[in-house]
């Protein structure tokens, strides 16, 4: 999204002669990652300019306001004062305005051509060795849902995997939280004894904000690969196995795919099922065999258009 701010809002600030109000501007504006909140509590159109919109910033007698106008992803930040300065408004001229880069992040992003090239080697790698998987007793396995709080859980069923050898983990997600992924949580344990037993570990994510960009960088130190898509939606959580490590009793177990509503967080997974105290209900379902390698293309796929944690990193800005 690209914001400017108007001379004239620039100057609404100035003329206001208090030193504390840009800030609490600025806050109403603009999160602490630096993007524009795009939907604040009371925002309503204001009348007489096209697209143009009021955020208040105080309540009571003065009312505090911004008016700005937004047209697709466009924001021009316009005016700000009490309610004073909605009279006799008119439309902002274009060419009176400074651009505003939201965020670091989103600068790194837009400057880096993503991974496509390294994931089409791992994808022609990865199918070379297709053949050579060893065929499981049974044949295609039934269809399965998965819940977030009982029954047939999610979570507990992804936890299982700890003690299997595994190729490749997916864990795609827009949303996450990091404790559950960290070396103190169980999934997070998980994760590692995966790594340590030679598995490859991808994690995709939408960007992230600047202030969590410490804790994809802890995430990359423990050789988990961090990608970002600014455009993912999908929730897929892929256990692909290593079928040359399985011990003769473990020969029957099968690899788990799962796709649905559920993102890798505390209300997405839901650890204590029908013992939390509030449940976001989700829903997803345990893909069978012969659609798991669309959906591993699917993932090759959005992982090219990714861009990696490292790439992200030696782009940013810093100002």
């Amino acid at each position: 999204m690209k914001v400017s701010l108007h001379s004239e809002f620039i100057a609404d600030l100035i003329n206001i002669g208090d030193g504390k109000v840009p800030s609490r501007v600025l806050r109403k504006l603009f999160d602490k990652g630096g993007n524009f909140i795009e939907q604040a509590k009371g925002d309503h159109r204001y009348e007489g300019i096209e697209d143009a919109w009021i955020r208040y910033v105080s309540q009571g007698g003065p009312a505090f306001r911004v008016i700005f106008t937004r047209a697709g992803e466009e924001v021009l930040v316009y005016r700000a004062g009490p309610h004073a300065v909605e009279d006799h408004l008119v439309a902002p001229a274009d060419h009176s305005s400074v651009s505003v880069v939201e965020n670091e992040i989103a600068v790194a992003l837009r400057s880096t051509p993503g991974n496509h090239q390294a994931y089409v080697a791992l994808a022609e790698a990865q199918a070379s060795g297709a053949d050579e998987e060893v065929a499981l007793p049974g044949g295609v396995r039934g269809r399965k849902i998965f819940q977030n709080h009982a029954e047939r859980f999610l979570y507990s069923n992804m936890l299982g995997r700890r003690f299997l050898p595994h190729r490749d983990v997916y864990l795609m997600s827009p949303y996450l939280s990091f404790d559950l992924l960290q070396p103190t949580h169980l999934f997070g344990q998980m994760l590692d004894e995966l790594v340590e037993g030679g598995a490859t570990v991808w994690l995709i994510s939408k960007p992230p904000r600047a202030a969590d960009l410490e804790n994809f960088k802890k995430l990359a130190s423990r050789r988990i690969n961090v990608f970002f898509c600014e455009d993912v939606h999908a929730k897929v959580y892929a256990f692909i196995l290593n079928r040359d490590q399985l011990k003769p009793d473990q020969r029957q177990h099968e690899d788990l795919v799962v796709l649905g509503s559920a993102n890798l967080t505390w209300s997405g997974i839901n650890p204590d099922g029908l013992r939390a105290n509030r449940i976001q209900y989700e829903l997803s379902y345990d893909v069978p065999k012969d659609d798991w390698e669309d959906v591993e293309k699917f993932l090759l796929h959005v992982a090219g258009l990714s861009t990696e944690l490292d790439v992200l990193r030696a782009n940013l800005v810093e100002y």
